[in-house]
């Protein structure tokens, strides 16, 4: 696949504060993320990262996110980036 500068361009990443993180009953990769981005708000975000790190790596952490991808539900939860 191929990503055109244009649509690249439209992809806005913003810099969160992961204020609390928890495991998602039944899924061994999935992490639910409350992240708050400042003036913009807080979010509620799901993210397979499971395997690669643990809860208190990303506790309190500020992680940069795709700011305006759809949200989807995922394991019941919406993610909102």
């Amino acid at each position: 696949m191929v990503v055109l500068f244009d649509d690249w361009a439209k992809i806005e990443l913003r810099v969160g504060l992961i204020e609390s993180v928890e495991d998602v009953m039944g899924k061994d990769k999935l992490y639910k993320f409350s992240v708050d981005f400042g003036s913009e708000g807080k979010r509620t975000i799901l993210a397979g990262l499971k395997p690669y790190y643990s809860k208190e790596d990303l506790l309190n952490k500020k992680t940069v996110f795709v700011f305006n991808l759809a949200s989807r539900m995922l394991a019941g939860f919406e993610s909102q980036g």
